[in-house]
């Protein structure tokens, strides 16, 4: 009986841990594919955020497609930090971008991550430049 039991737990456990291998190693979404959930401004989203935050809630790690002006660029090792309208926070990959300046208005795609509360910023991971 305890046999069983011994082989029951580990055949379970090596379930589980094959399925967590499975979620660990399965690729990114390509969010230039993806048809976004929102097209958006920047101001507009700065609102909604403001005035319904449960409805942004709905839409985390939904893609979304922001238009605004950059009001900041930060160039780090890997990858670039875009301002839009001081408010939203766009992560970028260096590697895919020349020259992004202060003022230019931009189209960007990509996933929502929620709100940072220190910075009180809109936040997107991956993201990519349309236009």
């Amino acid at each position: 009986m305890k046999n069983k039991i011994f082989l029951l737990i580990g055949a379970l456990f090596f379930s589980i841990a094959t399925y967590c291998m499975y979620l660990y190693n399965k690729p990114h979404q390509e969010v230039l594919k993806i048809e976004p959930e929102l097209y958006t401004t920047a101001h507009g989203l700065i609102e909604k955020n403001g005035k319904t935050p449960e409805m942004l809630l709905a839409l985390l790690d939904e893609v979304i497609e922001v238009s605004g002006e950059i009001t900041m660029v930060e160039k780090g090792d890997e990858n670039i930090i875009v301002i839009l309208d001081n408010g939203i926070k766009c992560e970028l990959e260096k590697q895919q971008y020349g020259q992004i300046t202060e003022g230019e208005k931009v189209k960007i795609k990509g996933i929502y991550s929620g709100v940072d509360e220190l910075f009180n910023e809109i936040s997107f991971k991956r993201c990519y430049l349309i236009n």
